[in-house]
């Protein structure tokens, strides 16, 4: 089997291999989330009570410079705050700067544009595949973090090392690696929401439509603030647009007009 036949049946399988680990992980998950629910007790692994997003990414940033390798699956999605993708990234790029060894690889079919291009603008090479449904980060390859249970009302965070959870999530782990492509490569080869702006403009876009600021767009990027400020005018005049607001209002305009657009004939759409 050759061509684009070839491409959508290998696509299937991986979705099918992604989707039967998911579900095997998601049950353990479940599993010791009820367990821990019932009786507040470990197991051997530990569950750590935080709340919101934002608490997440706090005890995540507080946490990973002492790490030496993360394997990281993110299901990302419109309703996420559009600030912690930014912060993340800076993060990221100080603690590979540091010395871990990181893949990270997001949901492919939930990376609009903005976040396409922003992962695209990174040296780290961030990865997409089809389908993940379960978020899941694997520790120095001997604790996985997983979602927990509700406690007092909140979310909770699971850090869990026993056997049986180690091997489903590698199982996993490597079923979405195995389907994984460059999100660079990914960007590369789709046709750009505004025609005429770089690889690195365009972030600089998804960027100012998050409201970041100066500095830490800057950092992100890993340009000095006069760049950046240089490029944002730059995107100011292709938009042909006098204001940073209006910058972010045009792109919304063009991201909602090409989501409107249907699938060319033969080619199905998502």
């Amino acid at each position: 089997m050759t061509g684009t036949g070839a491409d959508d049946a290998t696509r299937v399988r991986h979705g099918r291999e992604i989707t039967e680990a998911a579900a095997a992980l998601w049950s353990r998950q479940h599993q010791l989330a009820t367990r821990y629910a019932a009786t507040e007790a470990d197991d051997g692994g530990g569950v750590v009570v935080v709340g919101a997003a934002e608490e997440f990414t706090a005890w995540l940033f507080d946490r990973s410079p002492t790490w030496r390798t993360l394997h990281s699956v993110r299901v990302t999605g419109e309703s996420e705050n559009p600030d912690i993708l930014p912060a993340a990234m800076r993060n990221n790029r100080r603690i590979v700067d540091d010395g871990l060894q990181m893949v990270s690889v997001f949901a492919e079919d939930h990376c609009g544009p903005d976040v396409l291009d922003l992962l695209a603008s990174q040296p780290i090479p961030y990865l997409l595949a089809p389908v993940p449904a379960l978020n899941l980060k694997v520790v120095d390859g001997g604790a996985v973090l997983l979602e927990g249970p509700r406690v007092d009302g909140h979310r909770s965070l699971m850090s869990v090392h026993d056997q049986t959870s180690m091997s489903l999530a590698r199982r996993y782990w490597r079923a979405v690696l195995r389907a994984s492509r460059s999100a660079r490569e990914a960007a590369e080869g789709r046709a750009p929401v505004v025609p005429g702006l770089t690889p690195r403009q365009r972030a600089v876009l998804a960027l100012l439509a998050r409201d970041v600021s100066d500095e830490q767009a800057a950092e992100v990027l890993d340009i000095s603030v006069r760049t950046l400020r240089s490029e944002v005018a730059a995107v100011k005049t292709l938009l042909g647009v006098s204001s940073r607001f209006a910058a972010g209002l045009e792109l919304g305009r063009r991201m909602a007009a090409a989501r409107a657009v249907p699938a060319a004939p033969g080619r199905p759409g998502r």
